[in-house]
C-alpha cells in the first residue's frame, strides 16, 4: 500500500487525479485528509471526507464551487487519555478500545514482526534494538521474542493456549489483585474521602472459569492469533481448546509491588508519565543470555 502525500506525487499524478470522478477519504491523521482535500480542490473533484474518532463517526460531502472544502474548517485537537487512566482507572468505553488495541499490537504485531526481522538478520535487528531502547525495554523485548522463538520451534499448540492463559490471568486478576493492594476498596484519599469514587472505580479480579464461554473465546482467539502469527496449525474445536485451558500449566499468583502515578498526578506533570525506573545493573547480564538463546534457537531452527 502506497502512501498519499507530497513524497509519492510522482505516482498519484496529474493524470491520476484528472482520471478520478470522485474522492472518498478514509486516512486515519489530519495532514493526510488536508492533502487529499487541497488536490480535490485543485483538480476540482468531489470528495466525501469520513473518519472515525474513538467509538465517534463523522462525514463531510465536499462538492466544488458549492460547498465548504474540509480545510474551511479545523478539527478540534484530539486530546491525549493519561496513561495512568489507561493502564489503572479506565472509565469510558474510549479508555478500554485505546487499551485493548495498544495490547492487541503488543502481542499480536509488534512481538512477531520482531521475531520475524530477528530471524531475517539477528545482527541488524539487535543493533536496532540496542539503540531505541533502553537496557531495560530490551530485556522486556528480547524475553517476549525468545518466548514466541521457543513456541514456534517447538511447533505447539498447547503453549499457544498456555500463553492466552497466563495473559488472562495476568490482566483480569493478578494486575487487579495488585492494584487492590495498594488501594483497597476501602481506601481513602488524602482529603479522607473514598479513594474509589467518581471516575475511579473498583475493579474487581476474576478467576478463570472453563465453562465462561467469554473466557474460553478469550483464549482460543488469543492462542489462533499467535498460532497464525508463528505459523503453528490451529484448533478450532471448542471442546479441545476448553481441555487445554482448563489443564494449562499457567503461573500462580505471586504479589508485586508496582507503583501508580493518579490521573492528578499525571495532570499536574502536564500530562507525563511517571519517570521509569533507572536500569539495573543486572539488565546487562540478562541481554547477554537471552541473546545467548536467541543464537542457539535460530540456530535450532535453521537446521530443522
Amino acid at each position: 500500500m502506497t502512501r498519499v502525500g507530497n513524497d509519492t506525487e510522482d505516482i498519484f499524478n496529474d493524470p491520476f487525479w484528472e482520471s478520478l470522478d470522485f474522492v472518498v477519504n478514509a486516512v486515519d491523521n489530519i495532514n493526510a485528509r488536508l492533502y487529499v482535500d487541497s488536490r480535490c480542490v485543485w483538480y476540482e473533484k468531489p470528495l466525501l471526507e469520513s473518519g472515525t474518532l474513538g467509538t465517534k463517526a463523522n462525514s463531510q460531502m465536499i462538492v466544488p464551487h458549492k460547498t465548504q472544502c474540509y480545510g474551511d474548517s479545523q478539527d478540534p485537537p484530539e486530546e491525549a487519555i493519561p496513561m495512568c487512566t489507561l493502564r489503572n482507572f479506565p472509565n469510558e468505553i474510549e479508555h478500554c478500545i485505546e487499551w485493548g488495541r495498544d495490547k492487541f499490537n503488543e502481542h499480536f504485531v509488534d512481538t512477531i514482526n520482531d521475531v520475524d526481522q530477528y530471524l531475517k538478520d539477528p545482527k541488524e535487528f539487535l543493533t536496532q534494538l540496542e539503540t531505541n531502547s533502553t537496557s531495560a525495554g530490551s530485556v522486556t523485548s528480547l524475553t517476549k521474542m525468545r518466548d514466541l522463538i521457543k513456541m514456534k520451534k517447538e511447533d505447539s499448540y498447547e503453549n499457544c493456549i498456555k500463553i492466552a492463559r497466563a495473559q488472562f490471568d495476568t490482566y483480569y486478576n493478578y494486575s487487579i489483585k495488585d492494584l487492590l493492594s495498594i488501594f483497597p476498596h476501602d481506601a481513602k484519599n488524602k482529603d479522607g474521602q473514598p479513594f474509589w469514587s467518581g471516575p475511579k472505580r473498583a475493579p474487581s479480579p476474576i478467576d478463570f472459569d472453563a465453562s465462561n464461554e467469554t473466557h474460553i473465546m478469550y483464549v482460543k482467539c488469543f492462542a489462533n492469533l499467535i498460532a497464525e502469527g508463528l505459523k503453528i496449525e490451529k484448533v478450532i474445536d471448542l471442546a479441545a481448546i476448553t481441555a487445554m485451558a482448563k489443564d494449562a500449566d499457567v503461573p500462580a499468583y505471586v504479589p508485586k509491588k508496582i507503583k501508580v502515578q493518579l490521573p492528578e498526578e499525571e495532570k499536574e506533570n502536564n500530562g507525563q508519565p511517571a519517570q521509569a525506573e533507572p536500569d539495573a545493573p543486572e539488565d546487562d547480564i540478562i541481554i547477554a543470555k537471552l541473546k545467548e538463546e536467541l543464537v542457539a534457537m535460530k540456530e535450532q531452527i535453521g537446521k530443522t
